[in-house]
């Protein structure tokens, strides 16, 4: 879970576009289809025959190895995101089930952000890489395949604009104190 800082609150989630998790998931529709093709080469699955339950079990087993896959791919692409809030960007990156890296970047520290769409698909489907960098030796920020990069571009530069805006307001305050 990410903790957030008193007067924090969350802008935005950025995650990779659905599409792109559509497709990871093509692998898995057409391997389902499978044991359907096994119904017509094979009488194993007819009840009452030499071998019933085993294809049953085996069946069920290969449908149970499959869904199980799915829903790490389906883990994997809702727990990997950005997370936008008026003080800084935190990228939360769940590599395995049990190995997940938080790192956190002030939108004060932020150089640039860049965006990256290539070819007719990303462009019509409205997805792309965000990167947004940092000066020195503080990590670089990227999500691949991000839905909307354009739109999250804008909502991370007027989040950093603001937070900037505050920032110079809290060290007026703080020189004539």
């Amino acid at each position: 879970m990410i903790e957030l800082e008193p007067g924090e609150h969350i802008i935005a989630y950025l995650r990779k576009h659905w599409f792109r998790f559509l497709i990871e998931l093509i692998p898995h529709i057409v391997l389902s289809v499978v044991p359907l093709g096994l119904l017509f080469f094979t009488n194993a699955f007819i009840p009452g025959t030499p071998g019933f339950r085993a294809a049953i079990f085996f069946v069920s087993l290969y449908y149970f190895l499959i869904w199980m896959h799915g829903f790490a791919k389906f883990t994997l692409y809702y727990l990997n995101m950005l997370v936008l809030t008026n003080h800084r960007i935190i990228n939360a990156e769940q590599r395995h089930f049990f190995s997940r890296q938080v790192s956190t970047l002030e939108l004060e520290h932020i150089q640039d952000i860049a965006i990256e769409v290539h070819g007719f698909i990303e462009t019509f489907i409205g997805y792309g890489t965000i990167r947004v960098q940092t000066a020195g030796d503080r990590p670089n920020f990227a999500i691949e395949d991000a839905a909307n990069p354009e739109e999250s571009k804008q909502k991370i530069y007027e989040a950093q604009r603001e937070a900037l805006k505050i920032h110079k307001e809290d060290l007026a305050n703080h020189s004539f104190n």
